[in-house]
């Protein structure tokens, strides 16, 4: 997803909430397949903008996709199976094992 494209899914979000009467909103936001500093910022930002009050925290899971759903390995292609077993692509930066995305 681009930057403006995160913007306006989020815009458009917040303004329906607003619209509802919702004031305040608690996004647990996830990036695939990893955050880019860009794409938060444009998140936030669209948060700014709208006037909404926001608290949003990153979701990045620190398993394997692979993981996460029961029988998952037993339904897919070899190649496709290795993919998903492989760690999260992302870890914060400053830790030891960061890796490039």
């Amino acid at each position: 997803m681009s930057p403006r494209g995160a913007y306006v899914r989020t815009m458009l979000g917040a303004l329906e909430m607003l619209k509802n009467g919702v004031t305040a909103v608690q996004d647990d936001a996830f990036f695939v397949p990893a955050p880019r500093p860009e794409i938060i910022d444009a998140v936030m930002q669209a948060y700014a903008d709208s006037g909404i009050r926001a608290t949003v925290a990153l979701d990045q899971p620190n398993v394997p996709e692979l993981e996460k759903l029961p029988f998952l390995a037993d339904m897919l292609p070899p190649k496709l199976k290795a993919d998903l077993a492989q760690p999260a692509r992302w870890t914060p930066p400053g830790c030891s094992n960061a890796m490039a995305i």
